[in-house]
């Protein structure tokens, strides 16, 4: 997954606010954010004041619902700089079905 171009991201469900446990390269070169400075938090470090909150109420219904969802999200680099993020998530679920993770893949469609 290191060598995708597109952003990939593993968030732990069964954590407290979801935190990342997985970037691959690809998200830290369409971010500006090492490996490092993203696992452990919450993706909603890339959001900010331009961030449409009708695609946000759509991505917190499908997480609420446990389904896959694809939005488009102004979201900022590191360097303030804005870029539209594709993101789809898809929920992996353990055998009873509850939802344990979600795989994001983000692409930069700006």
């Amino acid at each position: 997954m290191d060598s995708c171009a597109e952003g990939i991201t593993i968030a732990d469900f069964t954590q407290p606010d979801q935190p990342l446990i997985y970037a691959n390269v690809g998200f830290e070169v369409m971010t500006g954010y090492s490996v490092q400075e993203t696992v452990g938090h919450n993706c909603r470090f890339l959001q900010g004041p331009g961030t449409d909150q009708n695609e946000l109420n759509k991505l917190r219904n499908a997480i609420k619902k446990g389904e896959a969802v694809t939005v488009v999200l102004k979201n900022y680099k590191k360097s303030g700089e804005e870029f539209m993020n594709q993101l789809s998530l898809t929920p992996i679920r353990d055998a009873d079905g509850q939802v344990m993770y979600y795989v994001g893949i983000q692409s930069d469609v700006t």
